[in-house]
């Protein structure tokens, strides 16, 4: 096979022009040091020797503060591990599910933004991921006051709401402190 016809075949099997965008910015390079730089990335853009942690729940009859404490747990568990937190609450089936949305909707994103800027299906796709147990099997707090600056250190590095959970929230506050009372009781 000469050049041209690896070219053409490379053409063909790359449907959605992730090769040839990298051939091209690799193209771009000023010197072999920013090239050196770029072959630590994949086309994920995760780096190649971190793995990605699939954080997941098995129970599906738990509540809202179970799935967010597993996968709280899980997320830190990929940060001790040097491993790229993703939450999968899609799936498999959770109370905020219904039987026909299970694999269609990460219950997660309803919420809360992934952890990091890797989605649930990058992460599948990557080239090294471990899939969770699902059940949580780490102390979140049992009364040690000094854990909850690991934890609120962990909810600072990777939780944040999802857009429309801060909008809703915003606009529940205008509705709830829209009345300008004078402190005596009604408006």
């Amino acid at each position: 096979m000469n050049f041209k016809e690896f070219k053409q075949l490379v053409k063909r099997a790359d449907k959605t022009h992730i090769i040839e965008r990298v051939y091209h910015s690799l193209l771009n390079f000023k010197n072999r040091r920013e090239f050196k730089d770029r072959l630590k990335i994949n086309l994920r853009g995760v780096k190649r020797n971190k793995k990605v942690y699939i954080v997941r729940r098995t129970a599906d009859n738990v509540g809202l503060f179970s799935y967010f404490e597993t996968s709280l747990g899980g997320i830190a568990y990929a940060d001790k591990n040097n491993m790229t937190p993703v939450v999968d609450l899609k799936n498999l089936p959770n109370t905020y599910l219904e039987p026909d949305e299970v694999g269609k909707i990460n219950m997660w994103e309803y919420y809360f933004e992934q952890p990091t800027n890797l989605s649930l299906d990058e992460a599948y796709s990557s080239r090294e991921f471990v899939i969770g147990r699902g059940i949580p099997t780490w102390p979140f707090f049992n009364g040690n006051v000094e854990n909850l600056d690991y934890w609120r250190d962990i909810c600072a590095k990777y939780i944040n709401l999802a857009p429309a959970v801060i909008a809703r929230v915003q606009r529940d506050k205008e509705l709830l402190f829209k009345c300008k009372c004078n402190g005596g009781g009604g408006g």
